[in-house]
């Protein structure tokens, strides 16, 4: 319960308790983290490749699993809460369900979350009522990311969901989920699998205190595959097979340096799995290793929900509610969450809002009405970064595992053709052969059982065609077959149904089967391994017959091939492929021309993919067009759109009545009028123009001609603005017409930039020819910005001019922090403070609803400088924590009064100081706040209680 604080200012001084010491010294390679609202009882402690977490409850240490991934350099953690250990339900009832879930009572009492697939968005606390061991054996042959036993003759992705644990022998207790498997292998990572599962990347390490599994005759390592169960509350609906969960125990991610491109890399640690898995990192963002300092920050849904409330109706892209009064663009780039009724489960990244509607970054799944319950958090699906010496702002999306340097808009992965189950993303396919008379069913039972077979034989009936298989799944005591479950339709025509139909293959003899259906099957052949069953519901997409649409997989005879049955004449065809000037995702259905203007991010397989960004110059409902590219992979290769506006791009005109975004009021077929504005007449002439939605959007990008102080004017369009039109001019990002290497970027008469308005701000290649690079610029003319040498561009290439200085240039000390809780009701959310370091007082702040900075800051007083060892915490409301520099001294920013006060000293001075933020808060369960402390170049550490 909580108490009533009763210590005095003055009488009652701050004091500093001393804390068990740290296993091991804090250095240049060393950081902390906590639950962003400190309610966690832990604090999690990197160093080098050394972890630790400190107990809040029993004052001590104790050491968890070294990442996979040796950090170097530098580093920088956060805690997620809406995360945990992952995996796709393997069964369910009303009241119950079945996953590959965590040994004994691991997960008893936690929270299961369906994050995709039937029953997504639902939230149940899980009862653990035992575990089942299905197989069991000894591995005959092992790679890092497989598994084999020859001993078995198992179905094809019978185990799909399961959980494989190293139960005897070298390796023991490390457990993996199982992808998919063959008749013999299980197969726990795969590189391919990276776009559809990026929680797949799990193979076995020969980390401490794991070894690699051993197949030395007499030494081998043991299995089992195992399930757990739980009892649940009542599902709204009940999950399957397609349903993908993640358990809300908590997870840390890393962010760290590399010697080699992508120059970063990127983990995750499974808190009560007590295991790390490498993410993806995309190669192009950074041309060189992380110097001094890193920071990351993420959009968790700590604190309070911002909205909670039920709409009034649904659009394509919108939901309304008349019991709204927002201020416009309060809640852009926040998340909406579909809480409960139709579309229950979906969330969508708001582009804008009205005083009642709130707009989304792309189409629902589910169209909303009026049952639907709905919440607005922070967009917990971003983790944001910056680096030393750079001005760039990035963010990664949790759902999707990929780096973006916008807000994004859709993503997928390349397929000319498509099979996709519910809630998955689609699996790229290469062909689908037409059989005219193919085996669409079997009798369960055979019409002869024979003798000395076994569960798992394939058997293969040739009886008026060719190829046609079945799997034993029950025999006997003596080996006669008692049922059986088809596998493949055959690869030649001319089945005919009956019973007695002789077959060859397995162990045993004499099996004859019946064949109850024949018909026009197609066998399809996937671009990756799969995890599809026989039974399974697939939807086809891109051939451009008759192919697309639902589908029930008749057998599964390999890891890349299924059956259907077809009413169509021919065999499958793709009607689009991938080019050097066109992208392929048969699965979508865009709006033709909605991406013009955004930028497309290609990358290749794996978790360091290289990658191409380029501008988007037109689209149809599945294909995207760009200048040049090399071509995409059908069925690996993974893509991310998002905004060519990078995170901070500087705006030309700072009034909010001047600047270059908005609503329309009204408009004609050559004008848009926006009344709030108060522009410079034709200060706009020349300028793009992108309908972001509402009316007018997929319009293209528009040349303006001229302005007044409210109304812009165009050539003649297909579409009159009015109040749902969401606008935006390319002042100071856009596509380059002319490049160079000391004059990087021209814009020939697209812009009307003041005199070296720019000099000193950072310019950035955020696409194209010579991606990656930043630098700072020299001077700008109206149309041109001067730089120092840099790779040549050209007119493929794509900049933006981010304002905000660069972090931490020489000696870092600096931090992203999310002001979550603040007290004011108008900015709650809105902002990431994040001081420039490198010896300065600056403190530069990041409007997540506009994705720009406010720089230059006051506050008072100013005159202490932050620089390297500098460390931060915020407690969740309104005060931002500042050890400075490697002083011990402490002071807090509050927000509310702008002004900077004393909290204390450290009563034992740092040793050197070193990068890395290693100071936390933690509220106690009666609502006390202790802000912990860790010596640069020590072992010690304080906390002091928060009580003024």
């Amino acid at each position: 319960m909580a108490v009533t604080n009763t210590l005095k200012q003055q009488v009652d001084l701050p004091v500093w308790e001393w804390c068990r010491f740290a296993p091991t010294a804090t250095a240049l390679l060393s950081a902390t983290c906590t639950v962003d609202d400190g309610s966690d009882r832990y604090i999690y402690y990197l160093t080098t490749s050394s972890f630790y977490r400190y107990d809040t409850y029993a004052d001590s240490w104790q050491q968890l699993a070294t990442p996979v991934t040796t950090p170097v350099t530098v580093l920088s953690m956060r805690y997620i809460k809406e995360r945990g250990t992952h995996g796709r339900v393997i069964s369910a009832t009303s009241t119950s369900v079945v996953i590959g879930g965590l040994r004994g009572n691991t997960l008893d009492g936690k929270t299961i979350r369906i994050v995709s697939g039937t029953g997504a968005g639902q939230e149940r606390t899980l009862t653990y009522t035992g575990e089942t061991i299905s197989d069991m054996g000894v591995i005959t042959a092992t790679t890092t990311t497989t598994l084999a036993d020859s001993t078995k003759k198992w179905k094809y992705n019978q185990w799909s969901g399961y959980m494989v644990g190293i139960t005897f022998g070298t390796d023991a207790t490390q457990y993996k989920r199982i992808l998919y498997n063959d008749t013999t292998t299980l197969y726990i990572s795969d590189v391919n699998l990276q776009p559809h599962d990026h929680w797949n990347n799990q193979p076995f390490i020969a980390v401490a205190p794991y070894a690699l599994p051993v197949v030395t005759v007499g030494s081998q390592a043991h299995y089992q595959i195992l399930s757990h169960s739980y009892t649940v509350s009542t599902w709204t609906t009940t999950p399957d097979y397609t349903s993908f969960f993640t358990t809300l125990t908590g997870g840390i991610y890393l962010f760290s340096a590399a010697a080699a491109a992508p120059f970063w890399t990127w983990q995750y640690y499974d808190v009560i799995a007590d295991s790390w898995t490498v993410k993806t990192v995309n190669q192009g963002f950074l041309l060189a290793a992380v110097a001094t300092d890193c920071t990351i920050e993420n959009l968790s849904k700590a604190g309070s929900v911002f909205i909670s409330s039920t709409a009034t109706s649904g659009g394509a892209r919108t939901l309304t509610d008349t019991g709204q009064a927002m201020t416009v663009d309060r809640y852009a780039n926040y998340r909406i969450l579909i809480t409960g009724g139709t579309g229950c489960g979906q969330s969508r990244r708001i582009i804008c809002n009205t005083a009642t509607v709130f707009t989304v970054e792309r189409p629902w799944d589910i169209s909303l009405d009026g049952t639907s319950t709905y919440q607005v958090w922070g967009d917990y699906d971003k983790i944001f970064s910056m680096i030393a010496a750079r001005s760039m702002l990035n963010a990664y999306s949790v759902e999707n595992d990929y780096w973006m340097q916008g807000n994004d808009f859709d993503n997928g992965v390349t397929c000319n053709m498509a099979v996709k189950m519910n809630g998955w993303k689609p699996v790229g396919v290469t062909s689908g052969t037409r059989i005219a008379a193919g085996v669409t069913a079997v009798a369960p039972a055979p019409t002869a059982g024979g003798s000395g077979y076994l569960v798992g034989d394939i058997l293969t009936c040739s009886v008026g065609g060719t190829g046609a298989k079945v799997i034993v799944t029950s025999i006997d005591t003596t080996g006669a077959v008692l049922s059986i479950e088809l596998v493949a339709s055959g690869t030649v025509t001319g089945f005919t149904t009956g019973s007695g139909k002789a077959t060859t293959g397995g162990t045993g003899t004499s099996c004859t089967i019946n064949i109850t259906s024949v018909g026009p099957t197609c066998l399809v052949t996937t671009a990756i391994n799969h995890w599809f069953k026989t039974g399974d519901t697939v939807t086809i997409s891109g051939d451009s017959g008759t192919y697309n649409g639902p589908a029930v997989i008749l057998g599964v005879s390999g890891l890349t091939t299924f059956d259907i049955a077809t009413a169509s004449p021919s065999s499958m065809a793709a009607a689009n492929s991938q080019s050097t000037t066109v992208i392929v995702d048969s699965s979508k259905n865009w709006t033709p021309n909605e991406f013009i203007g955004k930028m497309i991010h290609l990358s290749v397989a794996g978790t360091g993919p290289t990658a191409q960004v380029r501008w988007i110059t037109a689209n149809t409902a599945t294909t995207i067009t760009v200048a040049t590219i090399v071509a995409g992979v059908n069925g690996t290769s993974k893509y991310q759109i998002y905004d060519t506006k990078s995170f901070g791009c500087d705006n030309q005109f700072k009034p909010a009545n001047q600047q270059n975004w908005g609503h329309a009021s009204s408009g004609s077929t050559t004008t848009l009028v926006d009344s709030s504005k108060n522009w410079v007449v034709n200060c706009w002439s020349g300028y793009k123009l992108r309908i972001e939605d509402g009316t007018g959007f997929a319009s293209g990008i528009i040349t303006i001609t001229n302005n007044t102080a409210t109304t812009l004017t165009y050539s003649v369009q297909s579409f009159t603005p009015d109040a749902t039109t969401h606008y935006e001019i390319a002042d100071s990002w856009g596509l380059v017409t002319t490049g160079g290497t000391t004059t990087p970027v021209t814009e020939a008469s697209t812009k009307n930039w003041t005199t070296n308005m720019w000099a000193g701000k950072s310019l950035r290649i955020t696409g194209g020819t010579a991606l990656g690079q930043e630098t700072a610029i020299t001077s700008n003319t109206s149309t041109a910005i001067t730089t120092a040498a840099l790779t040549l561009t050209d007119n493929t290439s794509t900049y933006a001019i981010i304002g905000v200085a660069s972090r931490g240039t020489a000696t870092g000390g600096f931090e992203l922090l999310w002001m979550f809780g603040n007290s004011n009701a108008a900015t709650k959310g809105k902002y990431f403070f994040c001081a420039r370091g490198s010896t300065t007082n600056n403190f530069d702040i990041y409007d997540i609803t506009t994705s720009r900075w406010n720089y230059g800051y006051f506050f008072s007083p100013q005159s202490e400088t932050l620089t390297a060892g500098s460390m931060y915490a915020y407690d969740g409301v309104d005060t931002i924590y500042i050890q400075k520099d490697a002083t011990g001294r402490v002071f807090s920013w509050n927000m509310t009064t702008n002004a900077i006060n004393n909290l204390g000293m450290v009563p034992y001075g740092h040793g050197t100081a070193v990068a890395g933020n290693r100071m936390e808060i933690v509220v106690t369960a009666d609502g006390l706040k202790y802000l912990y402390m860790m010596r640069h170049t020590g072992q010690e550490m304080w906390r002091v209680l928060i009580f003024f």
